[in-house]
């Protein structure tokens, strides 16, 4: 498990995956994940989300990263080496497990 900064569409998690990584060797083999989203301000509670990655097409122009990028910190710096592909994949989630703190 590693953290993954994402969007949620209303209906599905976004995530960007980087060729080469294993988090998307893994989903090629195997398209289940899972996915544990900590509350920074209360540390007890979380959500889990489980479910299938629906489809894994090419970003070649980093539509989803940049909007990822855009969303958690203002603005989008590619930091990944000259021709490195990254691929835009949907999350169709299909179990909500969650635990509020106190």
């Amino acid at each position: 498990m590693t953290p993954q900064w994402f969007l949620w569409d209303g209906q599905r998690l976004r995530i960007s995956l980087v060729e080469g990584r294993q988090k998307l060797r893994n989903l090629r083999r195997d398209p289940r994940i899972a996915v544990a989203i900590a509350d920074p301000d209360r540390p007890t509670s979380y959500l889990e989300l489980r479910g299938r990655v629906s489809d894994l097409v090419p970003d070649p122009g980093f539509e989803l990263e940049r909007a990822i990028a855009e969303k958690y910190t203002g603005r989008w710096e590619d930091v990944e080496p000259p021709g490195t592909m990254r691929y835009a994949t949907s999350v169709v989630v299909e179990r909500i497990t969650s635990q509020l703190g106190h």
